[in-house]
């Protein structure tokens, strides 16, 4: 904006930033376009700006200067390669639906048009936004919208803005703003002009560059976070002379006294929750006691902090500096409501999977932020006296501030590069180190201490390998377009090589595991699918399982009631490893209210076997086929009541008692009416049976993301289902038609021919009773967004049923290959009971019942080595049709079902019969 300024003398155009120009034609890359630094969508606006810069100066100076009329050609050729390729849906900088068409509109006057693939959807975004956005513009109080007038042109008034220009002369302090109000106002503004042309002088004497910078001056901004940077990286009040700190105290009180208690990036700029929270911390952290009530009143909002007043969508980022802030003040009762509002906040934003931030292209940074600001919650709440604190900072919600925190700690761990570098980047290797350090004591459990720390040293080496490079910032903020911040990434790289671990009280230092969790690290290290992986990363699984187990474990009767006949929790203390292993393993990106939800439906696939087979075979064992009526009338009249997911465990105080009854997931008298010849076995003993098994229906079909998902996804799930609890029915009356245990192979052992074949049983009852397929359709609908390409067309669909199958077949000849000897004890049938498999005792020369036995098993093996061919065929049609995305969610369902395959095969961890 600022090249294509110019002022009419007479009949001659004056070029007011010579120097700007002369940058923007240094840097056009030789492909035409102009660095898009850290995107794609930042190459586009950086070079359709470039190209309106060149074509304007061609049309007004330089008409017949051949070199532009290349350069231009050169761009244009480069952004029409860019925008066919635009992903839209990827873009995620603030306002570009409304810049990048302003843009466009200003070159067509040019004679310059662009035809490519979003263009019809970017436009129809575009006037939405316009639309919506206006009248904010002429509002008297100060808005956001100030510091991007650029997009604005040619579509509004900008006399009706000229009093929110500050004293100094700039729209907000935005360099391009306040070219663009200066060029379309009715009268020229010399106070805006000074403004542009004193940070033109200040960026050639410092830079020695004709560039200008995204915010002048940027002096609070500066101040606040560089102290508080260099403070959380252990440096204190004698690294600085008097005089300087001082100097620098003295500035943050009084542009915060003259803003009544909040501040901008500068003094006199639209205040925002980061700059004043950062602000009050260095003051805190210097012995002051500033007022936070300014603060509280004009940005807290009903579930989190804002950033600025009028934002949309809260930031992780501003929440964590804002908990930080509070928590620095020392007078955590005064503001418990408020802390916990944030922590509240920041922990759901982490478990859904929404960490990262508008601000900052790093997942690292918001990481970064939650680890400071939740381990010093931590450190802080051990020392507090007040029975309202502890109160609302329960148990429930510190384990799950764990929960994160293990997850943070894991992943940054886990992402480290071989050169000690985390992505390559100096600034962002700075924030690894830092959301380290207060967790190496806090997370680490007591074996192989100095692996972890390893880790930590290595970062600091690489950053001083580059140490001569850390004044030069990387493109990893984000505002218009990313941008680098090089006082702010030199203050990182200082902290980061200064800062040590944190030290703790005894009594949070450590995550010891029990026994029980050590032997399980070491069957699961034998496991095929963990065979060779690195110790650190089962390690992290079992820990960041320990601190999820317990959440678990408080949905464990929201269904069904606990069966007294049964041992039937030793699988629950798999379940949280299958899934969190999984997704480690393949450093996989799902949410973790997803993978909790999963969790959730794993516990109940255990337990609606353990249900079946304690509880409803003895009870309907003279009348199956009632049985199966119940289940379909239960279907045909399912309660529309709507249930929440078990995910809201994860909500800290919202847990409670009422999470196990009717309240939730429907209750007796929702159930439909039945055909006369059952209501026996609805009525008295047998009066709770619809009751469970309805509340079991409501929570899978009325899960709210199941509800959001198309109607087509929705039947399926309700007949995959259906047909889980049926063939339970039928694997009952299969079960029963076996003979009681007997030493004689004919005897006890067998079906008859006519009954099924065992291909036909298979993929059938044999799969269905796996809830494979009703598990597989309900992460469908979990994972489901409206974007995933091509998931509901016939042949997609038909793939995915088919994967479905297979996989499910896999899972029947894997858990029956474990389960042999306890099915013959309990009666239960296996697949080896069809007479396919009878053919061995032949092969056997003394017909040895362990002999024969094993060869059926090493069949079924073979066999299942078969369905999983067929699925591979299958995932590779898949992967052709679908989202890699998609791909990748599909492909951890795959894994914990083949990890639990392997789970059955070395050991058997399905409820057993106590009294059998």
């Amino acid at each position: 904006m600022l090249t294509v300024g110019h002022k009419k003398k007479t009949q001659q155009h004056e070029h007011l930033f010579p120097k700007a120009f002369d940058f923007i034609k240094a840097t056009q890359l030789s492909d035409g376009s102009w660095s898009g630094n850290s995107s794609e969508l930042d190459g586009i606006i950086n070079t359709l700006a470039g190209l309106l810069a060149l074509q304007v100066h061609q049309h007004t100076l330089d008409h017949g200067d051949s070199d532009l009329k290349s350069s231009c050609a050169k761009a244009e050729a480069s952004l029409n390669h860019m925008l066919q390729n635009w992903d839209i849906k990827g873009s995620d900088r603030v306002g570009f639906e409304v810049l990048i068409p302003n843009l466009l509109l200003s070159l067509e006057k040019h004679g310059v048009q662009f035809e490519f693939p979003a263009r019809k959807e970017l436009l129809l975004l575009s006037s939405k936004k316009i639309q919506k956005l206006k009248p904010g513009l002429a509002s008297h109080r100060p808005n956001t919208l100030i510091h991007s007038l650029e997009a604005f042109t040619g579509n509004f008034d900008f006399d009706l803005v000229k009093h929110h220009r500050s004293p100094e002369g700039s729209m907000l302090g935005s360099p391009s703003s306040t070219a663009a109000y200066l060029m379309h106002t009715s009268s020229w503004d010399s106070q805006a002009e000074q403004y542009l042309v004193g940070v033109e002088k200040y960026y050639l004497s410092e830079k020695g560059s004709g560039g200008f910078p995204s915010a002048f001056p940027t002096s609070v901004f500066e101040i606040a976070w560089v102290l508080s940077i260099l403070f959380e990286g252990n440096f204190n009040e004698r690294t600085f002379t008097t005089h300087d700190l001082r100097y620098l105290k003295s500035a943050l009180q009084a542009t915060l006294q003259n803003g009544s208690g909040l501040t901008g990036f500068a003094s006199n700029f639209l205040p925002d929750a980061d700059d004043t929270a950062k602000a009050n911390t260095v003051l805190s952290l210097l012995g002051e006691s500033p007022s936070l009530e300014a603060m509280i009143n004009e940005f807290e909002k009903p579930s989190s902090f804002a950033t600025y007043h009028g934002e949309r969508n809260p930031s992780v980022s501003t929440n964590c500096n804002v908990l930080a802030c509070l928590l620095r003040s020392g007078d955590i009762a005064k503001h418990v409501l408020s802390i916990e509002k944030c922590t509240q906040f920041i922990t759901s934003m982490w478990i859904s999977g929404q960490i990262r931030d508008k601000w900052n292209t790093s997942e690292h940074y918001p990481m970064m932020l939650a680890a400071q600001s939740l381990s010093l919650l931590l450190t802080k709440l051990k020392h507090v006296e007040s029975t309202e604190v502890k109160g609302i900072f329960s148990t429930s919600l510190k384990r799950r501030i764990l929960v994160v925190l293990q997850q943070i700690y894991q992943g940054t761990i886990d992402s480290q590069q071989p050169n000690g570098s985390w992505d390559d980047k100096r600034e962002v290797t700075a924030y690894a180190i830092l959301t380290l350090a207060p967790l190496l004591n806090l997370i680490k459990p007591d074996e192989s201490p100095n692996l972890d720390l390893a880790v930590f040293q290595s970062g600091k080496q690489f950053l001083l390998s580059c140490k001569d490079k850390w004044s030069q910032g990387e493109y990893l903020w984000i505002e218009k377009t990313s941008y680098s911040l090089s006082n702010v990434a030199q203050a990182y790289c200082l902290a980061a090589c200064n800062i040590k671990a944190t030290e703790y009280s005894e009594t949070i230092t450590t995550v010891r595991l029990p026994k029980s969790m050590t032997k399980l690290k070491c069957f699961f290290e034998k496991l095929p699918m963990f065979s060779g992986q690195h110790d650190e990363m089962m390690r992290g699984s079992l820990i960041e399982s320990f601190r999820i187990y317990p959440l678990l474990e408080r949905c464990h009767d929201i269904v069904f009631p606990p069966l007294s006949k049964a041992s039937d929790t030793e699988y629950l203390r798999y379940i949280p490893i299958t899934w969190i292993s999984c997704k480690n393993l393949g450093s996989r990106n799902i949410e973790d209210d997803i993978l909790f939800d999963m969790m959730v439906v794993s516990m109940l696939d255990y337990q609606v076997d353990g249900y079946m087979e304690f509880v409803l075979q003895e009870k309907f064992q003279d009348n199956l086929d009632a049985l199966g009526l119940v289940i379909r009338d239960l279907f045909n009249g399912t309660s529309r009541k709507k249930s929440r997911p078990a995910t809201q465990l994860f909500q800290g105080n919202n847990v409670s008692s009422h999470l196990h009854r009717d309240d939730i997931l429907g209750t007796a008298s929702n159930s439909p009416p039945v055909e006369a010849d059952c209501r026996s076995y609805l009525n008295g003993t047998f009066g709770d049976v619809s009751a469970v098994l309805n509340k079991l229906i409501i929570y899978v079909l009325q899960h709210p993301k199941v509800l959001a998902c198309p109607l087509s996804l929705q039947n399926w799930l309700k007949i995959e289902l259906k047909a889980f609890l049926l063939s339970h029915v039928q694997q009952m009356k299969d079960s029963a038609k076996l003979p009681s245990e007997s030493s004689s192979i004919d005897e006890s052992w067998g079906m008859k021919q006519d009954d099924a074949t065992f291909f036909g049983w298979t993929h059938s009852t044999g799969g269905e009773t796996t809830s494979c397929l009703f598990s597989f359709v309900f992460f469908l609908c979990l994972t489901y967004i409206p974007e995933s390409r091509n998931l509901l067309c016939v042949q997609t669909r038909y793939l995915l049923e088919d994967a479905a199958h297979h996989l499910a077949a896999m899972c029947r000849h894997q858990n029956d290959f474990g389960s042999v000897s306890r099915d013959r004890k309990e009666r239960n049938f296996n697949s080896i009971n069809f007479a396919e498999f009878r053919g061995f005792r032949e092969e056997s020369e003394q017909g040895n019942w362990h002999c024969i036995e094993e060869s059926q098993k090493r069949v079924l093996m073979n066999i299942a080595g078969y369905e999983r061919q067929c699925l591979g065929a299958t995932l590779s049609e898949l992967e052709a049709r679908t989202d890699k995305s998609f791909m990748d969610k599909l492909r951890l369902f795959v894994d914990v079902t083949e990890l639990y395959g392997q789970i059955y095969i070395a050991r058997d961890i399905s409820p057993r019969n106590n009294q059998g």
